[in-house]
């Protein structure tokens, strides 16, 4: 087992995201949603300090809007009908969050990096 020298943070799709990707699909819901809450995607930040009062918050502000474009090109990657998204508090109104603070690879392999895919 190898330990990561990363945090996790963890954002998982709330009732209106769904409800976007839902409209975005003609009012079908997909197969690959989840109802509230229930699935989500990892992301991998450096390590943080939980001790810090607002630390955590003040971190992820650093990067939602890389992760809200991840998770809305992740269902539609036409940019121009994303929500409008303009602050954090948006981004909280859409997604679910968590931070942990280590990382565990249990099955030790080599970690593999992909392109980045979204918008800079």
């Amino acid at each position: 087992m190898k330990i990561i020298q990363k945090s996790a943070v963890l954002v998982r799709p709330k009732q209106l995201f769904n409800d976007w990707a839902i409209s975005i699909a003609s009012g079908k819901e997909d197969e690959g949603m989840t109802p509230d809450g229930e699935d989500g995607t990892v992301y991998l930040i450096n390590r943080v300090d939980f001790l810090e009062p607002g630390y955590l918050r003040d971190r992820l502000e650093r990067y939602w809007i890389q992760i809200a474009a991840s998770e809305f090109e992740a269902w539609h990657t036409i940019p121009a009908d994303w929500p409008v998204m303009t602050s954090f508090d948006d981004f909280e109104r859409y997604f679910h969050w968590e931070v942990r603070s280590s990382v565990e690879d249990l099955d030790g392999g080599s970690l593999i990096e992909e392109e980045e895919r979204f918008l800079n």
